[in-house]
C-alpha cells in the first residue's frame, strides 16, 4: 500500500474550528497536515481572509454567536479561541460551551483566565461548562515562537483526542500495538 494511502487510511474525519486566531499560518498549517478540516471564524475581516489563512476550508467572516450556526458542533470538534480581545473571545466561549465539542482551549494566562472566568459567571455562564476550557491552552513545552505554541496547542489536541495523558515517552509504559497495526 502506498504510504500516503497507509496515512489517510488512519485518519479519522476531524472537524477542527479555529474561533478568532490572530496569528493562523503555523497553526492551520499543522492542522492541515494532521488531516483536520479547518474552520476560521472572526468578525475581522481584516483577520477573516484568504492571504492570513491560506490552508483555511472555510472562513466565517461572523461574530462567534452568528459564525457557531453555520458549523456543527460534535465530538470531533476541536476549538480554539485565540484573539486575546474579551468582546470576541467571552461571546465565542460562550456560544461553544455545553455543545459537546471534543476540546475547547483558550489562550491567555492563568491571571486572564481567571479574570475573564470571573465575568463570565456574573454574566450568567455556569461555572461547571468553564471547566471545559483547555486555558491556558496548549502543552507545556516551553513554546516561545507562533509555530511552537502551534505545535503545543495541536499536541495538547492530539493528546485530548486519544486520551492520552501527554507526557514524555520515556517515562510511559510500553503499551502493545494492536495487530493490525503493526502489518505492513
Amino acid at each position: 500500500m502506498p504510504a500516503s494511502s497507509w496515512r489517510s487510511s488512519l485518519r479519522r474525519p476531524i472537524s477542527s474550528s479555529l474561533v478568532a486566531f490572530t496569528s493562523p499560518s503555523p497553526l492551520t498549517t499543522f492542522a492541515k497536515v494532521l488531516g483536520y478540516r479547518v474552520t476560521i471564524a472572526d468578525p475581522r475581516r481584516k483577520f477573516a481572509n484568504r492571504e492570513r489563512f491560506p490552508h483555511a476550508d472555510e472562513i466565517i467572516p461572523e461574530w462567534p454567536q452568528k459564525a457557531v450556526e453555520r458549523f456543527e458542533i460534535g465530538p470531533s470538534t476541536y476549538i480554539v479561541i485565540l484573539t486575546h480581545d474579551p468582546k470576541i473571545d467571552e461571546p465565542a466561549l460562550k456560544a461553544v460551551l455545553g455543545k459537546g465539542a471534543g476540546y475547547i482551549g483558550a489562550i491567555g494566562s492563568r491571571k486572564t483566565h481567571e479574570e475573564r472566568f470571573e465575568r463570565m459567571v456574573k454574566h450568567g455562564v455556569d461555572p461547571a461548562q468553564l471547566a471545559e476550557v483547555y486555558a491556558p491552552i496548549g502543552l507545556h513545552i516551553g513554546a516561545e515562537t507562533p509555530e511552537e505554541i502551534a505545535l503545543a496547542i495541536m499536541a495538547e489536541i492530539v493528546a485530548v483526542r486519544h486520551g492520552a495523558p501527554a507526557g514524555f515517552m520515556r517515562h510511559t509504559p510500553a503499551q502493545q500495538k494492536p495487530e493490525s497495526a503493526s502489518a505492513p
